[in-house]
């Protein structure tokens, strides 16, 4: 639970910490489904350090032990490992180059999640998959799955889920051209997400609204946004974002009034360093 306080609070160095200290612990016990999650887990915080190839060796070990018919009871601390351990693998799949194998994995732990009549364990698998659909750009399957988490929340009173919905809508406005909507949808949302601590996700939504906001020309704004959101992964650690808001740093300075073309090319290439 330590690991989960730190990972939604955005500390990923101290989610990774307390994600190794529970897989050395869960390695002197005998129970599989506590060693599955232990490896579900640290998966997961290797995932958002930047360490695919970790990331997956965990996170696939995870996968392994496949839960059988059982109630919702034997859920370890409100997780069920298999499926925290088939998004993050999902997410993992595209960074490392498998857009296909990420998006079949995402749809399955998302249908998984949804037979096992669980609302956090299919708000959390739907999140995740939201982020491939994104990703893939595939702007249809994403608004679809945002409809239902949105109406799953809504259904269970899960108030900072909703606000989570509300950036994922501002981020789909944004990719279909309606700029100025999205960057007020996205601003409320990390208002309300901020406010109650939940930082998991102001990583993705800041390099959205970083775009939306270039795009209705308000450069000194997204200028302090991205270099405020560089900043942030470098103190919190989530470096699997790192080449992409350098590469979004890079658009920021070509896009803006007075040119950068020089700083956009060394941006540009600091990403793609990064992503070796």
């Amino acid at each position: 639970m330590l690991h989960t306080f730190h990972h939604r609070m955005g500390d990923f160095k101290a989610a990774l910490h307390y994600a190794k200290r529970g897989s050395a612990v869960s390695r002197t016990v005998s129970d599989p489904a506590a060693v599955a999650l232990a490896h579900a887990v640290l998966g997961s915080a290797l995932h958002h350090v930047g360490d695919l190839g970790g990331a997956r060796t965990e996170l696939e070990a995870a996968l392994l032990h496949r839960p059988g018919s059982r109630p919702t009871g034997t859920i370890y601390l409100d997780f069920d490992h298999y499926n925290y351990a088939g998004v993050a693998l999902a997410r993992t799949l595209w960074l490392q180059g498998h857009p296909a194998r990420a998006v079949e994995r995402a749809f399955q732990t998302v249908k998984d999640a949804a037979s096992m009549d669980h609302p956090v364990t299919l708000s959390r698998a739907l999140i995740w998959a939201i982020s491939v659909f994104l990703w893939t750009g595939d702007l249809e399957r994403a608004e679809e799955h945002v409809d239902w988490f949105t109406s799953h929340a809504e259904s269970h009173s899960m108030a900072p889920y909703l606000a989570v919905g509300r950036g994922f809508r501002g981020e789909l406005a944004i990719r279909r051209g309606d700029a100025g909507g999205g960057v007020e949808s996205l601003r409320g949302c990390l208002a309300e997400l901020h406010a109650v601590r939940y930082e998991l996700l102001t990583t993705a939504f800041n390099i959205s609204l970083v775009q939306g906001l270039a795009a209705i020309s308000r450069f000194a704004e997204d200028t302090t946004l991205i270099d405020e959101t560089i900043r942030l992964v470098e103190t919190n650690g989530e470096l699997s974002y790192m080449p992409e808001v350098l590469r979004v740093k890079g658009g920021v300075l070509l896009s803006a009034p007075q040119g950068g073309g020089a700083d956009a090319e060394a941006y540009y290439v600091q990403s793609l360093e990064w992503s070796r």
